[in-house]
């Protein structure tokens, strides 16, 4: 044998005539254990992860090796990349334990081992704190399907019937305890319509393009404190969403052909108006409408009920995420629907990728189909009908990704009532973010950058009603004027709002109001790509409007433009230039009258040049050749005088008026203002919606790992520590799975994951577990350092005599204090009972017992420790009655003994092992220490009970965590042996 820092080679067989087979292995033997004689397999593990071993075995002298068709003797050369041979067949420790325990893990070679760790729950916690005792799962996969990365996008989620999970006593009828988390990080929430038959949730989430997330809904902890949500405008940028995320429900009072009434529900005026409404139970049940008005206790639908609501019909409403719908067929055909009974119509392509249903026993095959096109009463689907639906058929109308704003000035009571949030960071208070930084928001813009007085107005609000003068809440709206200096203290850069959408827009419904005085300017709606294009125009409006106008609502299509990731508003030039101080025009005379001037090439804005001038040169035959204009049309001017002469035909002209400072174009939303995403953009959606799947029983992980320092209580560093879960890692264990820990995983295995039974791999889990090694700084203070390895289990020699009772008790004694009078006990050794299958254990068997408490010890011999140091101490027991208490005492003293530290446990089950350690410091000088073993019992309680693998010296594994259901740990570790 030679041994080097970073190889050891082992040669055997034939190599003199001296030399025996025997000899060779009694080599091998010393360099595997001198204290064991049996034949060992040796492997090692190359530097590229590769596997070799070979097997030691004993032959007797002339023994010889087949091969090759001669007897021969090989030779066999085995080398190690490290110092130690190791093991083939691991060292494992199974416990299971409802409460902390101490687990004694045993190195008896001479290197370091590696521990893989298994923890595997088994029942629930029976109770919870705030912070853990969560007790069921569901999970929802998003998918981003587009090309774009998601950062705080916001994200709408189905959770269905939550009315069930109440019912049920799984989950807080306040829904306080329903979490998001996405590997093991929990995200802010807003639940919409909670303790109902239909219940929306809201996040927001990064994604990158093209990939997925699996998100936990986790539930069921009555001890839970409300949560973070999406509704609070702060100046943090995760805790609010833009769009309107409220909602309502109840029973119905009373049903009309096209109304619900809820007596007593106070609604504000209009509250509801766009939003959305479902009859979940009851008469009725199934039906969708979207919702055209309310009153304080009415709800009035866009179209007519099929059937119509009652007073045991139970409803929601919503304002964003689905949009939804439904009505009666009034002609059919081969992959289309036509439904003209209702008022308002659906914008051009407004329903494409939508969901329909077909309901109530018609005739449609199949009943669920999905929109292709649509116009404003007629819905082409993407597939034909097996089967066509027949006039009558009742359907409903689904479809993901809305985003309806709150913009009426008039509602003031709703949350989501603004575009971005009051920014209480900065003084003075009138700062606000930009929509940038609001999931969903709006955010100034420039369309057009020149030295126009142009500005969006941005004015912040304090409670109900407040707010600016000219807008109570910060709304979309801007604003353009000649140049000049002057304007709103509030203002911000920009003329014009927009906002970012990454999934892309499919469309947008709006209503806005416009005033464009003297037609100086003109509103744009316009769209822009995701690479940083210039602005393009979709939608314009150059009418001129001496205040501001409502202008009816509309729907515009972005399919036409590829849906883009940006819209926006803006206050625009009316020639797309500038507003000067004079705005000119030239032309020549296509007709005339003694009052008007015609030039048919034009396309002025109504009364753009009323107060202004129109004048002739001097070819011109018009007297006189300056006349003033009254008001004009496209086409037509007409003048405030007539003319003494008439120009001619072709005369040429020009056109001018000074812009007043009173003139301005100013637009701003009005009542309306929903976005449609592009549906492609989502993928893993189920009937174009992110539903939830079905609940699994978890066990939520919140455990330490401890080797060595102690019982929790006093522990002592240093000693290397993992924190399985908490806060920010939460990991929810199904109650079929495990989570496997290795301390030293291959190049292709995980350092933590999660596996089902048949160590099947379900997902990695390495954002679940954190690593520590704690050491005492110069001021005796416990520090959080960088783990340098982790979770090493140390070799180390045992100090008590006949720990593991390997054939006989020898070394072990009565202990003191004396058995109690009255107890009749035997202590022997028992060679059919181990822990470790190895040897046998300690035996107490109780043949008798007398009224009240009593005990009866057995103790080791005494043995040396160094004074300072911590030393660890660790027992298994057993039990065939639980009645009976086991205890281990670790005494420290120079002399004598005193007591030091006692770990007293109730077994819980019986013929099974249980762990129990204890962790002291000793004294200074020559100390001493001893362990003892104790049974104890009230009254009459016979039993047997084992006492195996008395451990000293090797750390502990402590396992601690806050209402411990069952869990089980199981340990596995390769032992090493040097040369």
């Amino acid at each position: 044998s030679t041994v080097s820092p970073r190889a050891i080679a082992v040669q055997f067989g034939y190599t003199g005539s001296n030399a025996t087979i025997e000899d060779a292995f009694q080599t091998l033997v010393g360099i595997l254990d001198p204290m064991n004689e049996n034949p060992r397999t040796l492997t090692a593990q190359m530097n590229d992860g590769t596997i070799v071993s070979c097997e030691a075995i004993v032959l007797n002298p002339g023994a010889s090796f087949v091969g090759d068709g001669e007897v021969q003797i090989l030779p066999v050369t085995f080398m190690a990349m490290d110092p130690f041979w190791r093991t083939r067949d691991e060292t494992s420790s199974t416990v299971t334990m409802t409460q902390s325990s101490a687990v004694a893990l045993i190195n008896d070679g001479k290197a370091k081992a590696y521990p893989t760790f298994e923890i595997t729950p088994i029942t629930q916690r029976a109770s919870e704190t705030a912070a853990v005792g969560w007790k069921w799962r569901r999970q929802v996969t998003i998918g981003n399907a587009s090309t774009e990365d998601w950062h705080d996008h916001p994200v709408c989620i189905d959770l269905g019937d939550t009315a069930a999970w109440v019912t049920a006593s799984d989950a807080l009828s306040s829904g306080n305890d329903v979490r998001i988390r996405y590997q093991g990080e929990e995200f802010n929430r807003t639940l919409v319509n909670f303790n109902t038959k239909r219940t929306l949730c809201w996040f927001t989430c990064a994604i990158k393009a093209g990939g997925t997330i699996t998100v936990d809904v986790i539930y069921g902890n009555p001890s839970a404190n409300a949560p973070g949500t999406m509704s609070l405008r702060t100046g943090t940028r995760d805790t609010y969403i833009a769009f309107d995320l409220e909602g309502a429900s109840g029973t119905a009072t009373a049903g009309g052909a096209a109304t619900l009434t809820m007596s007593g529900a106070g609604w504000e005026i209009n509250r509801w108006r766009n939003g959305y409404i479902q009859i979940t139970d009851g008469t009725g049940a199934g039906q969708r409408r979207r919702i055209a008005s309310n009153t304080g206790t009415v709800i009035t639908v866009a179209r007519n009920w099929s059937t119509q609501p009652d007073t045991d019909s139970t409803f929601v409403i919503w304002m964003s995420g689905i949009f939804a719908d439904g009505g009666r067929v009034t002609t059919t055909g081969a992959s289309s629907i036509v439904d003209n009974a209702h008022a308002t119509g659906w914008g051009v392509n407004q329903l494409e990728g939508a969901t329909v249903v077909f309901f109530g026993g018609g005739t449609a095959n199949p009943t669920t189909m999905t929109v292709q096109s649509n116009t404003a009463d007629t819905i082409t689907f993407t597939s034909s009908f097996a089967a066509n639906p027949t006039v009558g058929d009742s359907y409903r109308i689904e479809r993901y990704g809305v985003r309806n704003y709150v913009v009426d000035t008039a509602l003031t009571e709703t949350i989501h009532r603004g575009v971005y949030r009051q920014n209480r960071y900065y003084e003075p208070s009138d700062n606000v973010w930009p929509g940038q930084l609001t999931p969903g928001g709006w955010g100034p813009d420039t369309y057009l950058d020149n030295n126009d007085r142009f500005s969006q107005l941005g004015p912040w609000n304090s409670g109900s009603g407040g707010g600016h003068t000219a807008n109570y809440w910060p709304l979309p709206r801007a604003r353009r004027k000649k140049r000049q200096a002057k304007g709103y203290k509030d203002d911000r850069s920009g003329d014009g709002m927009s906002t970012y959408i990454p999934s892309r827009l499919q469309g947008a419904y709006i209503d806005y109001r416009f005033k464009n005085k003297n037609g100086i300017g003109k509103a744009v709606f316009a769209w822009k790509g995701s690479g940083g294009e210039q602005w393009s125009d979709i939608a314009t409006n150059q009418d001129t409007y001496a205040s501001l106008t409502d202008i009816a609502a509309q729907y515009i299509d972005l399919n036409a433009v590829n849906n883009p990731t940006r819209f926006g508003m803006f206050a625009l030039p009316y020639d797309g230039v500038s507003i000067e101080q004079t705005i000119e025009d030239e032309g020549s005379v296509t007709a005339r009258t003694s009052t008007t001037v015609t030039d048919s090439a034009e396309t002025w804005v109504t009364n753009q040049w009323a107060g202004g001038q129109i004048k002739f040169d001097n070819t011109s035959t018009a007297v006189p050749k300056t006349m003033t204009i009254a008001s004009n049309t496209g086409t037509v001017a007409t003048l405030t005088s007539s003319f003494e002469t008439l120009p001619t035909v072709a005369d040429a002209y020009t056109i001018s008026r000074d812009v007043l400072n009173s003139d301005e174009v100013e637009v701003r939303t009005n009542d309306v203002l929903i976005l449609y995403e592009d549906l492609e953009a989502y993928s893993n959606t189920s009937s174009s919606i992110f539903a939830v799947g079905s609940a699994h029983e978890i066990y939520d992980a919140n455990m330490i790992l401890r080797l060595g320092g102690g019982a929790e209580a006093d522990k002592t560093p240093p000693y290397d520590l993992v924190r399985v879960g908490g806060d920010g890692h939460s990991l929810h264990l199904k109650l079929t799975e495990k989570l496997v820990i290795r301390t030293d995983p291959a190049t292709n295995e995980p350092f933590a994951a999660v596996y089902d039974f048949s160590d099947n791999l379900i997902y990695r889990a390495g954002w679940a577990v954190r690593i520590y090694r704690y050491e005492l700084d110069v001021d005796g203070n416990a520090v959080a350092l960088i783990s340098r390895e982790f979770m090493p289990l140390q070799p180390a020699t045992q100090l008590i005599t006949n720990y593991s009772f390997d054939g006989n008790i020898t070394g072990w004694s009565t202990g003191l204090p004396t058995t109690t009078v009255g107890v009749d006990v035997d202590w022997a050794y028992d060679g059919a009972v181990s822990k470790d299958g190895i040897g046998g254990s300690l035996r107490a068997t109780i043949n008798s017992a007398p009224v009240g408490d009593w005990a009866t010890s057995y103790q080791s011999a005494t043995f040396d420790l160094v004074g300072g140091a911590f030393y660890d101490v660790g027992v298994w027991a057993r039990t065939d009655d639980v009645a009976l208490d086991v205890e281990m005492e670790f005494d420290i003293s120079e002399s004598p003994l005193l007591a030091g530290k006692i770990d007293l446990q109730t077994l819980a089950a019986v013929d099974t092992w249980y762990p129990l350690g204890v962790g002291l410091t000793a004294l200074e000088g020559t100390p001493t220490g001893q362990v003892t073993l104790r049974v104890r019992g009230n009254g009459n309680t016979p039993g047997v009970v084992h006492f195996d693998l008395v451990t000293t010296r090797t750390p502990n594994l402590y396992v601690s965590e806050t209402a411990m259901g069952e869990i089980r740990v199981l340990t596995r570790y390769v032992e090493g042996y040097s040369g």
